[in-house]
């Protein structure tokens, strides 16, 4: 289990996003990566059907800072879903 200052945050990598959509229900959920390479999975980061990039990192920067996050196993990536949004880009 991790907390996160907010340097800490802005320092991780999204490396995963994945759109979820039930009816008119949208929700993203994203992996993150930390500069000590553990992994986070991070649940409903923003329930925008097309955030923008700075809506994804601010909804992941607040998860971060908000909720006692739990590291995952790294299991390898094999199809990535969406692309762009921040993807491989650190939260700040």
């Amino acid at each position: 289990m991790a907390n996160f200052t907010e340097s800490q945050a802005k320092a991780c990598t999204i490396i995963k996003l994945m759109k979820t959509s039930k009816g008119d229900a949208v929700s993203w959920d994203a992996r993150v990566q930390d500069e000590n390479g553990k992994h986070y999975q991070l649940s409903d980061v923003s329930s925008d059907s097309n955030p923008s990039d700075s809506d994804i990192k601010s909804g992941i920067l607040n998860r971060l800072l908000e909720t006692l996050v739990s590291e995952v196993k790294v299991i390898p990536v094999i199809e990535e879903i969406e692309s762009g949004k921040g993807l491989n880009e650190t939260i700040g």
